[in-house]
């Protein structure tokens, strides 16, 4: 009796053992198409910036990161546009969104992490036009899938990232900005050819509206409409109350007192 319910419970641990192993290759399977397919919504009709290009002998167009000497590409970095992969050949969708996902980490803001680069825009007097979105990109990888998706531009200057409202940079850091009080909104505003900044607006404990801007936003404001701001000592950036940081600190936490701020 005891042998026979020993080796029933052994039939019951072998098909258990054999059903998980179905279930892991089928959710392995799923995970690999989905990855494929991933790809497969993406094409790029010529190789990369910065590639040159090459055929192998299937007809197949190679993209080398070096020079190209007869047919052959001098670089340990190259990828190709046809569908099929190796580790040694990956496709260059693959290797693009690789590339992508690492500048995304440094320059994209958090809500809009698809990093995307046009190559056909640059010129030889336009930079390439670069940004964030969220959500796909289109098939070629130069934009949003869908032009109404929310997205930032990365510009060619810093100049130009700083005063551009519409910039990654400026969403960054709006987004970095910690809102307060009641009904606290922010946004980016731009006066002018001038850093941007950004602009908080909140009601304090008896629901009073106010606004006011980010120290950093208005110290690089300043640092361009006013330069000797500093010397000439009419904006304290510790004690003046339209600085957002200042604001808070009077209207809602109350921890600095009428005196203590330059209205």
């Amino acid at each position: 009796m005891n042998s026979y319910l020993l080796n029933r419970n052994m039939v019951e641990l072998f098909f258990l053992i054999f059903g998980i192993a179905i279930l892991f290759a089928f959710v392995y399977y799923k995970n690999s198409s989905y990855t494929a397919e991933g790809f497969d919504q993406y094409y790029l009709q010529s190789c990369p910036k910065g590639f040159n290009s090459l055929y192998d002998s299937d007809g197949n167009i190679i993209c080398c990161d070096g020079d190209v000497v007869a047919n052959k590409c001098i670089s340990d970095r190259q990828c190709t546009l046809s569908a099929s992969s190796t580790k040694d050949m990956p496709n260059c969708v693959e290797e693009i969104l690789r590339e992508y996902t690492i500048k995304g980490k440094d320059q994209c803001p958090p809500s809009l992490p698809s990093y995307f680069e046009d190559i056909a825009s640059k010129t030889k007097d336009t930079p390439m036009k670069k940004g964030c979105t969220k959500g796909l990109l289109n098939a070629t990888l130069s934009g949003p899938n869908i032009e109404s998706q929310p997205k930032c531009m990365i510009h060619g200057t810093e100049l130009e990232n700083i005063n551009n409202a519409d910039s990654c940079f400026n969403q960054k850091r709006l987004e970095e900005f910690v809102c307060f009080g009641n009904n606290c909104t922010k946004q980016v505003v731009s006066y002018g050819n001038n850093p941007a900044l950004i602009l908080v607006q909140f009601a304090d404990n008896n629901h009073m509206p106010h606004g006011a801007y980010s120290r950093e936003s208005l110290i690089r404001y300043f640092d361009v409409v006013a330069p000797n701001w500093k010397e000439e000592g009419w904006f304290d950036p510790a004690k003046s109350i339209y600085v957002a940081e200042v604001a808070k600190a009077f209207y809602v936490d109350k921890t600095m007192q009428q005196a203590d701020v330059k209205f």
